[in-house]
């Protein structure tokens, strides 16, 4: 199942098959060159993510298994998470007045934190530090399982000494999630991780978008300049100080790694509702409808009985129907809406003992899908070097959208802090 083009890949909802009827669902993401990038560019970065995330091995990141060659070209198979991503959590809650209590959203916020210390002091096999940097922390790329387990997804455009640097050029991440450091521009370090985890944590616990605005330009603008406002006082002190102290805009005051977040959290929450049973039975009490049709949906594409058998490790073809834009939105967030809404659907296998195939299922209604920002294309290069204040680049000039980015949303969870 083609689930949508990014600059430099395709991904697909697919299944890894071996022997004695052996089948694990997976998401597979295929290099392609020719948008955005070229395809030596492509190959070159999955190869890269091949390599950091297939030394990352955490109960709270998302696993990768498998990267295997194939007529279609180079092709990564990642964990398929049966759960929700947090974005949809969020945006069902919003839909029906509801909310995640503060205890349940604070053992989220320990399982990330878990899994992305486990990132940030993970070492190559020689024992040199990778000093990976995930840049993206923002609720598309958080998953939580039907056991409880939040799990951090999408190391894609994570940096790490095994990477080479990205161009200067380009910004890379979700906006209303950077940190100041990240929306100027500077070289970062996983105190930036930090700090977009700290506007995750306070948008759960004041249900309210922290820096989001109408637009790219205003959101760095409030990042850079803005407070956060205080949290509710029905959040126990010590977080709200911790979020405070996560918050901080100046990274030489952000001193604290991500196992002292997870230390806090997890004090906090000690007996009282904040364990994983907690937050699955959440899950099933909020979204167990939305959980259990997208089981069967994929239950349907792995058991179907027109189930194609390959002969060779090479062939196959690959869908390219019904595929949305993948610049915005995330792997996960787009699975869920195809498995939601009924897109039309080819689910690719990945036969051990036989070739990748392509099936389709009857259902040929497309998915729509807002666009969200997640390369922030202005240039730190070109500024001034003279220039003293860096926020300036973020004044306003006749247009507040950056070049190429026709619709800028977020995603649509919380209310603004107006409303």
């Amino acid at each position: 199942m083609l689930l949508g083009r990014g600059g430099m890949a395709d991904v697909y909802f697919g299944a890894l098959k071996g022997a004695e009827g052996f089948i694990r669902p997976v998401v597979l993401k295929r290099a392609v060159g020719g948008r955005g990038a070229t395809a030596e560019q492509a190959r070159e970065g999955l190869i890269q993510e091949s390599r950091l995330c297939g030394l990352l091995n955490h109960p709270h990141v998302v696993h990768i298994y498998d990267l295997f060659e194939s007529e279609q070209g180079l092709t990564l198979a990642m964990e398929y998470v049966q759960g929700t991503s947090l974005q949809s959590l969020v945006e069902l809650l919003r839909e029906e007045g509801g909310q995640i209590p503060w205890a349940v959203a604070s053992r989220m916020g320990a399982d990330v934190a878990r899994g992305l210390h486990h990132a940030h002091h993970a070492t190559a096999p020689d024992g040199s530090p990778l000093a990976v940097i995930h840049r993206d922390v923002s609720p598309k790329n958080l998953l939580i399982t039907e056991d409880g387990v939040t799990k951090v997804a999408d190391f894609g455009i994570a940096r790490s000494s095994l990477r080479e640097l990205t161009a200067t050029a380009i910004v890379k991440g979700t906006p209303s999630y950077f940190s100041p450091e990240q929306a100027r521009g500077e070289p970062l370090d996983w105190r930036t991780d930090v700090f977009s985890l700290g506007v995750v944590l306070h948008e759960l616990f004041s249900q309210h978008y922290l820096f989001l605005k109408a637009s790219p330009i205003a959101t760095m603008k409030a990042i850079l300049r803005e407070s956060p406002p205080p949290l509710p006082d029905t959040i126990p002190r010590t977080v709200r100080t911790l979020v405070k102290h996560m918050l901080t805009k100046r990274v030489d005051q952000r001193e604290l790694s991500m196992g002292e977040v997870a230390d806090t959290l997890e004090t906090a929450i000690a007996g009282r509702g904040g364990s994983e049973r907690d937050v699955a039975q959440f899950l099933q009490a909020e979204c167990s409808a939305q959980i259990q049709a997208r089981r069967q949906r994929v239950s349907e594409l792995l058991t179907g009985s027109d189930l194609l058998e390959g002969s060779s490790p090479e062939g196959g073809a690959l869908g390219k129907h019904g595929a949305m834009e993948l610049e915005g939105t995330s792997t996960w967030v787009a699975l869920e809406r195809a498995l939601d809404h009924g897109k039309r659907l080819e689910k690719t296998v990945v036969d051990r003992t036989g070739a990748p195939n392509r099936e389709k299922s009857s259902q040929e209604d497309t998915v729509s899908d807002q666009t969200v920002l997640d390369q922030h294309p202005y240039d730190p290069g070109n500024d001034d070097p003279g220039n003293d204040d860096p926020e300036d680049r973020y004044s306003e000039g006749p247009s507040d959208t950056p070049p190429g980015n026709d619709t800028v949303v977020d995603h649509p969870a919380f209310p603004s802090a107006k409303e």
